[in-house]
């Protein structure tokens, strides 16, 4: 399953969390890691183009 984030103004990035062949699913503690993980990718990407812009 892929999940990604997708914005205009913002690369697209792809975050591998495991091989095909280890898992089939993740946990739900996973799934909010991953979402941590993304608002926390987003947000740094955005502070450094705020800074570049200024």
């Amino acid at each position: 399953m892929v999940y990604y984030f997708h914005s205009e103004i913002m690369l697209l990035y792809l975050l591998a969390v495991f091989g095909k062949n280890e898992k089939a699913n993740i946990s739900g503690e996973e799934k909010r890691v991953l979402a941590k993980a993304v608002i926390e990718l987003v947000a740094c990407w955005i502070k450094r183009h705020e800074q570049s812009i200024h």
